[in-house]
């Protein structure tokens, strides 16, 4: 029996949905946590293992999850996703220290603070998101961003590279960033 599987079976399965148990030759793997349960998961011993597993074999996995403290903790590169299309896409260390789309703003300050006394600049999103079935013409985050103007309501914007930081945003180079939930000056960027 392979390492993770004999790590992931007896008291641990029902923390965690597994495609595979990983082997070393297979160097892409997916997970997907039960969305059913009322249970947390995965739980920090299945993520310590495939950690662990990560470093040991050199594997690759695509994690998806909504637990942006997981994400953080576990990935290396981070995609947000808005209605099935990516809005920002970087490397998780910049990712959460500096959001650059407005979508991903919003998604960071929505995460409690463990301190109380961390100013938080409040991102409120306007109205409802659209139905996945009838897009909105242009970018899919428009009929809820306040940032967004006729231009953004007309064509999908593409993703833009700044070295090795895509956004999928006309305005990101025009917004204040956000560095650890206040506004950045340049001076904070350097």
């Amino acid at each position: 029996m392979p390492l993770a599987a004999a790590a992931l079976c007896g008291k641990l399965p029902h923390v965690a949905g597994v495609d595979a148990a990983p082997e070393p030759a297979q160097r892409l793997h997916t997970w997907a946590r039960r969305v059913t349960t009322s249970r947390r998961a995965p739980r920090p011993p299945v993520l310590n293992l495939l950690l662990q597993l990560r470093e040991q074999f050199g594997l690759t996995y695509l994690f998806i999850s909504h637990d942006l403290s997981i994400v953080r903790r576990f990935c290396d590169r981070v995609a947000i996703m808005y209605l099935g299309r990516i809005m920002e896409m970087a490397p998780a260390a910049e990712l959460f220290v500096v959001p650059r789309h407005p979508y991903t703003r919003a998604l960071l300050e929505a995460v409690p603070r463990l301190d109380p006394s961390v100013k938080r600049q409040r991102v409120a999103l306007q109205g409802d998101p659209p139905s996945a079935a009838r897009l909105p013409p242009g970018c899919v985050f428009s009929t809820r961003c306040g940032h967004a103007e006729s231009a953004c309501r007309e064509a999908e914007p593409e993703l833009q590279d700044d070295r090795g930081h895509a956004i999928a945003c006309r305005r990101w180079r025009e917004l204040a960033p956000i560095v650890e939930g206040e506004i950045a000056g340049p001076e904070k960027l350097q």
